[in-house]
């Protein structure tokens, strides 16, 4: 069994310079290694093993001073991850590899525990290559768990993170149980204007968290749009309308507009920070208030494109990431989580009777009334229900099997 924790480090000056010469050691290896697998892929068809590519790394380090600066194990674990894109590609899970952006791309690397190299000393975690660094330690695995890996993280507004994975090889997942009570059990409508209506006619209102901080957003990228015009034109307006020459350098030597970048990327981490504070505690309560938990299996990507025309709510919202909070903390508990198929009719149905009323394909009609037996529902709460009753057979058919 594997958990992991996340923790805020606070590297000096010197250690950042190596966090990052280790991250761009990384994407130097994948990318030139990858350039390396397409030729072969079309002269051949094939991808190049992991032990190919180590030995052409080791060439590469008696030309590239610098790589022998990085952290070895780092670029052994990039290296593996480049064979399993591969892997996923040929057996039709992933799309072909593509090639990491310095601009784009997630700073952050993987390192392994290898002969106790990672490990917790105080308030601070040793690191291979970087050393002892300061961490806010806010809790630690129980006792018997060992490290296992490491990835150290930078994100846009400066700030770095080490995400440390435990295992236990004496610790089991707790088997899903197969004892339910059905009116401990919940059925879950996704829903735009909000993230949930339950079976029993609750709405949970989610905080607009992105829509709260837009209009500052909005105003902080204004400013740095003002701030690069001035610096590409060697231009900017003056009180009077002027037109005012300034001083002309290079864009990443340019200070102010470094902070700008940075102002900006904080108000990000802050909509991000927020949105998964209020998802981990409604996801926690539910697990652990009900035995199981069935939701509708919906392709949230899909969703937000300008089709559908709520695309900011979805995005804002966050319920792909709700669905997995909820999945792997119901899993913890060893209580079952059931997705609905997406294609099941569950707002045409009436919840009393089982009635399919086709007018339903309609999303503005919001009640109804059930032309068979005359039940009005509300549409999100009728689908909560219908969510409930699928997952219950679904589950009891699984039970059936397993029997």
């Amino acid at each position: 069994m594997e958990k992991g924790y996340k923790y805020r480090i606070y590297p000096t000056e010197e250690q950042k310079k190596i966090i990052l010469l280790i991250i761009s050691a990384c994407r130097y290896v994948y990318n030139k290694t990858l350039e390396w697998h397409n030729k072969v892929y079309e002269s051949e068809n094939r991808y190049v093993s992991y032990r190919e590519a180590w030995d052409m790394l080791v060439n590469a380090f008696v030309y590239f001073d610098w790589l022998n600066e990085a952290d070895h194990v780092a670029l052994q674990q990039t290296l593996m991850n480049l064979e399993q894109a591969f892997k996923n590609f040929f057996n039709k899970k992933s799309r072909y590899p593509k090639f990491k952006s310095k601009r784009k791309s997630r700073l952050s690397y993987r390192t392994m525990n290898n002969n106790n190299t990672l490990k917790i000393i105080g308030d601070k975690i040793h690191i291979p290559k970087v050393g002892d660094v300061k961490a806010v330690i806010s809790r630690t695995a129980p006792e018997g768990w060992k490290i296992k890996s490491a990835t150290i993280s930078m994100e846009r507004d400066g700030t770095f993170y080490v995400s440390l994975l435990y295992s236990n090889s004496k610790e089991k997942e707790p088997p899903v149980t197969t004892i339910v009570d059905p009116k401990n059990t919940i059925g879950l409508d996704y829903k735009s204007d909000g993230l949930y209506v339950d079976d029993n006619g609750t709405n949970f209102h989610m905080e607009k968290c992105f829509r709260k901080s837009e209009p500052r957003l909005r105003r902080e990228q204004r400013k740095l749009a003002r701030m690069i015009r001035c610096h590409i034109t060697g231009f900017k307006k003056g009180n009077r309308g002027g037109d005012i020459p300034i001083y002309d350098k290079p864009l990443k030597d340019c200070k102010n507009i470094q902070k700008q970048i940075k102002k900006i990327a904080k108000i990000h981490r802050h909509i991000a920070d927020q949105r998964k504070d209020t998802l981990h505690k409604e996801s926690t309560r539910i697990a652990n208030l009900y035995d199981l938990v069935a939701v509708e299996d919906l392709d949230f990507k899909a969703m937000s494109n300008k089709g559908f025309g709520n695309g900011k709510a979805t995005l804002d919202n966050g319920g792909g990431m709700f669905y997995t909070f909820l999945e792997y903390k119901l899993r913890e508990r060893g209580k079952p989580f059931i997705k609905v198929d997406k294609w099941y009719p569950s707002s045409q149905l009436c919840s009393c009777c089982g009635h399919r009323d086709k007018r339903l394909k309609n999303l503005q009609i919001s009640r109804w009334e059930c032309p068979e037996c005359g039940a009005v529902h509300n549409r999100d709460h009728n689908a909560a229900k219908n969510i409930k009753t699928e997952g219950l057979r679904i589950f009891s058919e699984l039970l059936t099997k397993a029997a």
